[in-house]
């Protein structure tokens, strides 16, 4: 139980934290990869939350592997954004 309750203030915790970050630079390559990082540690938290409230194990090899492919895939969220501006630059999204 204690478990749950830490990883999901760790939910909330990086997504406040994340906000915080992107809002102390004006480095727009900084801001993106700050939400990128963001996004990812959210995306493997919330993996994590949820194969605990499965009762699996987190720390076997299969939950991790799935951990740690959740986290990749989730700093891929934000394509959309470039996929909307029709471009890779950076100042088009900010």
């Amino acid at each position: 139980m204690l478990t749950k309750v830490v990883l999901t203030l760790c939910i909330a915790a990086s997504a406040i934290f994340g906000d915080l970050l992107v809002n102390c630079t004006d480095i727009k390559i900084v801001k993106a990869l700050i939400d990128n990082c963001t996004h990812a540690i959210i995306g493997g938290f919330t993996w994590a939350v949820i194969q605990i409230f499965r009762k699996n194990d987190i720390y076997t090899n299969h939950v991790l592997l799935e951990i740690f492919i959740c986290t990749a895939a989730s700093s891929f969220i934000d394509v959309d954004h470039f996929i909307a501006a029709r471009s890779l630059r950076l100042e088009v999204l900010f």
